[in-house]
C-alpha cells in the first residue's frame, strides 16, 4: 500500500485487491483501489483490450464492494491505456463517463488528455460526482 497526499487528505492505493462478496455471491479483483476518506475508487485493467470485459469486472467488482461495505456508492475505473471509462454505482443508476488519451507522433500522451484524465480521476475521489462537474458530452 502507498501513501499519498492531496488538498489536506491521504490517498492510499492498494495493489491487486480481491474483495469476497457477503449476499452477492462473487468476487471483485481490481489492479488497484484508490482510497480516500471513506470513498473508494476501483481501478481494473482491460485486458487484450477487451473493454467489455473489463467493463463487466469492476461493475461486479463495485456490487461486491458495495455488498461487503454496505455502501450506496461504489466508484470504477476500466483502462487499456489509451481508453478510460469511469463508473459511478448507486442503489439505483449507473452513470458513465469515458475519456481518451490521445499520443503524439512519437506515444507520447499529449498535455491536454492527460490533465482530463486527471482531472476526472481527482473529482471522483473528492467531490460528489454528477454530469454537470465532468464534460457534459462524457456522460451517459
Amino acid at each position: 500500500m502507498r501513501d499519498f497526499l492531496g488538498f489536506g487528505q491521504g490517498i492510499q492505493i492498494l495493489v491487486e485487491e480481491i474483495v469476497n462478496g457477503k449476499r452477492v455471491h462473487a468476487k471483485g479483483q481490481f489492479q488497484f483501489v484508490l482510497q480516500c476518506g471513506m470513498k473508494r475508487n476501483c481501478v481494473v485493467e482491460a485486458k487484450y483490450y477487451d473493454m467489455n470485459r473489463g467493463v463487466a469486472q469492476i461493475l461486479v467488482g463495485c456490487e461486491v464492494l458495495a455488498d461487503v461495505e454496505d455502501l450506496d456508492t461504489a466508484y470504477g475505473i476500466v483502462t487499456t491505456y489509451t481508453d478510460w471509462m469511469y463508473f459511478k454505482r448507486e442503489n439505483d443508476k449507473i452513470l458513465r463517463c469515458r475519456a481518451t488519451l490521445d499520443l503524439d507522433k512519437d506515444d507520447v500522451p499529449t498535455l491536454q488528455s492527460l490533465q482530463t484524465i486527471a482531472e476526472i480521476i481527482h473529482t471522483m475521489l473528492w467531490t460528489p460526482w454528477d454530469a454537470e462537474q465532468l464534460t457534459s458530452e462524457a456522460f451517459t
